[in-house]
């Protein structure tokens, strides 16, 4: 009885669960030929097995180098990216965005002891960083001169872990960062979240408990006194780099 390809798929082991490596029968890829060649890449080698002129298949290592290069003449790009990008890569083969974010006056409202209290300042400038949907947040002294070398500080927000920037976002849930996704995101922190003193410490110089006693001094147009923000030990070269998510 001949097989369909659903059941077909199910019934052939894949290459590492074989003694010997071949490529995948082509009823497996579901194509009208063979491949050409096949990669199998595991955890401290790569293997390349290709067809020889002869008929017969061979599986040999090749450098992780040869393999970056390989892949590197395929077209790829990100499209149009946002206003105020100043990197983009990928961690662990997710991709990751980094955006500059002017001053800006905000409204934040907090909700401590049943009682809510909205808050209103402009905040310092910061840095936004997206990889999946774990986001990222620091803020920066420097408004002209940002390069690699670039300080970050503590962004000056509730909710926010002291070590590596991370939110606790609580019930909400952020999109997945994409050049769109990312403002978004952004949108969903700063204007569309209701806040609380969880995480209020360890984010302001003259209020180390709880930033949300300086927010209270501070009024609609003032900005956010960037001598006050707390410095984490980390640079921008480290975020770019997508280093920042593994902190």
């Amino acid at each position: 009885m001949k097989l369909t390809t659903t059941r077909l798929i199910r019934s052939v082991r894949r290459p590492w669960q074989r003694r010997r490596v071949r490529p995948y029968p082509r009823e497996i890829m579901v194509l009208d030929k063979a491949p050409l060649a096949q990669i199998d890449i595991y955890t401290d080698i790569v293997v390349l097995t290709r067809r020889e002129s002869s008929g017969t298949w061979r599986s040999y290592p090749i450098s992780p180098d040869a393999l970056v290069q390989a892949l590197g003449k395929l077209p790829s790009s990100s499209g149009i990216l946002p206003s105020g990008t100043i990197g983009t890569g990928a961690r662990h083969g997710v991709p990751f965005y980094i955006q500059y974010i002017p001053p800006r006056r905000i409204d934040l409202p907090a909700l401590v002891s049943a009682q809510e209290t909205v808050y209103q300042f402009r905040t310092p400038a910061l840095i936004w960083g997206g990889c999946g949907t774990d986001y990222r947040i620091w803020a920066i002294r420097e408004v002209d001169r940002v390069g690699p070398g670039t300080v970050l500080y503590q962004a000056p927000f509730p909710n926010v872990y002291t070590r590596g920037g991370g939110i606790c976002w609580g019930s909400a849930r952020p999109p997945v960062a994409t050049p769109s996704g990312m403002g978004q995101a952004l949108k969903l922190f700063l204007e569309e979240s209701r806040f609380n003193d969880h995480l209020a410490n360890g984010k302001s110089v003259t209020q180390p408990a709880n930033v949300l006693l300086l927010h209270a001094t501070l009024t609609a147009d003032q900005e956010y006194p960037v001598a006050d923000l707390v410095a984490t030990g980390v640079d921008l070269r480290q975020v770019l780099s997508g280093a920042a998510w593994g902190l």
